[in-house]
């Protein structure tokens, strides 16, 4: 890989319109043999609507699911030698923070600034979560709590003496994550055997969830549901578990067995992945797709301001049922897939489909999401969602500096 030594500007041609490029952006030629891995990893691909099953998700497409643009270059000779030079070494990047004032506004862009608010709610500083306006979905501090989370992260923020309404998120929240195996297989006496926790070595999901929210986010664990603040997660919740969201503990599920278990709990809502006749297994489908912000809800207006639509499905489900109460979130447009692998029976399904609902009425507080948030610790555009969906169901008083 090259990086650009000056910014670059290409005119437009018959193919493209024009187009620029800062110093410091990277280029990768495609007239080198290991070419078709940066294909693979930077290109957006195609919908396949005969496809009957996957061996794992083909959706890769890593500009749009970690947040930066790639563009195809077909000009020879676009970027002379002289303003290239070799990348060996992961580029710096800093923070940027603009404007004067007592309050700081961090932008919710990106993964960062979510590791930013955790590491400040860890440390004891106030955070607030601001509802509405201009700023609605960001997070404002103060500006004299700001200088170290913008050294220690990568993040944008905005100082300013108007602080805009927000409610504070509740600092010390620890999270549970559902879906662990007992420790030890028992056979039909109830005798244990094998290796301690073998069982949850293989247990990917709960893994991808942990890891996700711990490594990726910033957020607290707890050991169980009795300890924690909150459950979260993609796997099944047990009778007590699922008895405690019925009766209002906070609750953020996705995928088709965490919908499951609250539709099992008394919740009238339903998560299907059926294709026709043929009942599909999580994994068969996945799909990169566009979805429509109809609701005004805190999950979601980080995204719908900025006009990111785009929203990853793995697994093709969508929710067939839900409480006329709950807030109706992210349906997904009738416009081509971005990326798809599905029959082409499922593609018109989950077209117009709905992948989350809001549950906030007679004692339930819980988002449900259709399809996995965390897969394969991977989805990280996807990652905004989850962490808004869990401070939305945390906030306290009023901020105030």
């Amino acid at each position: 890989m090259k990086s650009l030594t000056q910014d670059v500007s290409l005119e437009a041609n018959e193919y493209r319109d024009s187009l620029s490029f800062k110093a410091g952006s990277i280029v990768v030629d495609m007239h080198q043999a290991k070419r078709n891995m940066a294909h693979v990893a930077l290109y957006s691909n195609l919908t396949i609507d005969d496809w009957t099953g996957l061996y794992s998700e083909p959706v890769t497409n890593f500009p749009d699911f970690h947040d930066f643009d790639a563009v195809s270059v077909n000009t020879p000779g676009a970027f002379a030698g002289d303003m290239l030079v070799d990348v060996d070494a992961s580029p710096e990047v800093a923070s940027s923070v603009s404007g004067e004032g007592s309050a700081a506004i961090i932008a919710n862009t990106t993964v960062q600034a979510i590791l930013a608010v955790n590491a400040l709610l860890d440390a004891g500083t106030p955070v607030g979560l601001i509802l509405e306006g201009e700023y609605a979905g960001d997070y404002v501090v103060s500006s004299d709590s700001l200088a170290d989370v913008a050294n220690r992260f990568v993040i944008e923020a905005t100082k300013t003496d108007a602080v805009p309404p927000a409610k504070i998120i509740k600092s010390g929240v620890k999270v549970y994550v559902p879906g662990a195996l007992p420790e030890y297989s028992s056979d039909e006496t109830g005798r244990e055997y094998g290796v301690k926790n073998y069982r949850n070595l293989l247990n990917n999901s709960l893994a991808w969830d942990r890891f996700a929210l711990e490594k990726h986010m910033g957020f607290a664990l707890a050991a169980s549901a009795d300890e924690a603040d909150i459950i979260v997660g993609n796997g099944a919740l047990s009778e007590d578990e699922a008895a405690k969201v019925a009766q209002g503990k906070p609750y953020v599920g996705y995928g088709s067995v965490a919908v499951s278990s609250i539709r099992d709990a008394g919740l009238e809502v339903d998560c299907s992945l059926d294709d026709g006749d043929k009942p599909t297994k999580s994994g068969d489908f996945d799909a990169l797709a566009n979805v429509k912000f109809e609701s005004d809800s805190i999950v979601t207006v980080a995204y719908a301001k900025r006009g990111d639509s785009l929203f990853y499905g793995h697994g093709g489900a969508m929710m067939t049922k839900a409480p006329d109460a709950a807030a109706r979130l992210l349906p997904i447009t009738n416009d081509p897939f971005v990326e798809g692998f599905m029959t082409a029976d499922h593609v018109e399904k989950y077209k117009g489909s709905l992948q989350a609902i809001d549950c906030t009425f007679e004692g339930w507080n819980a988002v449900l999401f259709a399809n996995s948030l965390t897969n394969k610790a991977y989805q990280l555009h996807e990652y905004r969602y989850l962490a808004a969906a869990i401070y939305s169901r945390i906030l306290e008083g009023d901020f105030a500096l």
